[in-house]
């Protein structure tokens, strides 16, 4: 479907943070009209009938799938490869229940990572200066299933009580049984995204963090889905159906419900709670098919390609990047020979200041050479 300025006939495009189409030609804007539906929930053990078919410009390498219905693209922003036309496929998915527009300009973006980019210091100078030039940033709507669980759970664990005359915790069991709520579980729908960001960034596969997944995002600003928000920008498609995501990400889930079992046997009373085993039923589970703001960089670098991502939303930063093993190695340099100064002048008082003069040069070499590399 074409969306074309209502006045010059020309290519109308996404304002982020707004709620407004903008002409690339004649500057006129449109306003778009947001539904106060509420985003549709699917019930995972349905059939799928809200399927759709998808236009697909399919990257050639690492296997990205975009909806081509609404932009155009040259190069796939996750590994920078050509795609060409003959790359387009037909492809029959789920359609989409709702998204986050883009609130993150692509100029507040750039300046997010020349901000990240000053705190990299132990990357490469000419790396860093890649990263400065930022000729090749996209704005993407990444797949997401929202996850939203009725669940009962039957569980073992301990209360610990601290002493307030030691450091000692005495431990008691605390069994029980719960029934409790998980919403807005976001799971990551594409195999796209290197592990070592997905994991923090938008964590899917992989190790189990601290801090939980869901905290990325403000759900307040999910929306019904409409194609209007996506003019302008790349689409994703999803990968993997909901049941798929749902299984590999299993981990994930017990990690949520062995917090809301931890958080009700502090607020029994305990100082300290942990669970030691449980086993729970999902009473309900229900998936959205939602679209994320992600801005993507991608910088080839010694013949290895680093993504650079920003949360399009929020404006948080998180990429990957080498380090300079020149730097490491001056580093602890730098330690060992502040550890032997610090011998030295507690050794010999009467010269210290000779060592002193030595840190300082050492100091403005090192300063000096930093300087060079940036």
């Amino acid at each position: 479907m074409a969306f074309q300025c209502k006045h010059c006939g020309g290519q109308l495009i996404f304002i982020p943070g707004s709620l407004h189409l903008k002409c690339v030609h004649c500057s006129f804007e449109e306003k778009i009209e947001v539904t106060a539906d509420n985003v549709p929930l699917h019930d995972i053990s349905e059939k799928e009938t809200h399927k759709t078919s998808f236009n697909i410009l399919k990257c050639p390498s690492c296997g990205a799938e975009f909806n081509r219905s609404n932009i155009a693209i040259d190069k796939c922003p996750y590994c920078t490869t050509i795609i060409i036309n003959k790359n387009v496929i037909d492809k029959s998915g789920i359609g989409f229940d709702g998204i986050i527009p883009f609130k993150i300009s692509k100029s507040d973006a750039i300046e997010s990572i020349k901000q990240w980019r000053k705190k990299l210091y132990l990357t490469p100078g000419r790396f860093k200066k890649y990263i400065y030039q930022l000729d090749f940033l996209k704005g993407v709507y990444v797949p997401y299933f929202l996850v939203h669980t009725k669940t009962h759970i039957n569980y073992k664990g301990k209360c610990g009580q601290k002493s307030l005359t030691s450091k000692k915790t005495s431990w008691t069991s605390e069994n029980g049984e719960l029934t409790t709520r998980i919403e807005n579980l976001a799971l990551v729908a594409t195999t796209s995204i290197p592990k070592q960001i997905k994991d923090r960034t938008m964590p899917d596969f992989g190790e189990i963090v601290a801090e939980p997944w869901n905290n990325r995002w403000n759900f307040n600003e999910l929306v019904p889905f409409s194609e209007l928000f996506c003019l302008g920008f790349s689409t994703e498609v999803p990968q993997m159906n909901a049941q798929k995501v749902i299984h590999h990400n299993e981990s994930k889930i017990k990690y949520e419900l062995e917090q809301k079992v931890v958080q009700k046997i502090e607020k029994s009373g305990c100082d300290e709670g942990f669970v030691s085993s449980l086993s729970y039923n999902h009473l309900e589970l229900n998936y959205q098919l939602a679209l994320m703001p992600v801005w993507i960089s991608a910088v080839k670098f010694n013949n290895r390609l680093y993504q650079i991502l920003v949360n399009g939303q929020t404006g948080e930063v998180i990429g990957e990047r080498p380090v300079s093993k020149f730097k490491v190695a001056l580093m602890w340099l730098l330690v060992i020979i502040l550890i032997f100064y610090i011998g030295f002048i507690i050794a010999l008082q009467n010269y210290w200041l000779w060592g002193l003069h030595i840190v300082f040069i050492i100091i403005a070499i090192y300063i000096k050479k930093c300087k060079k590399n940036n």
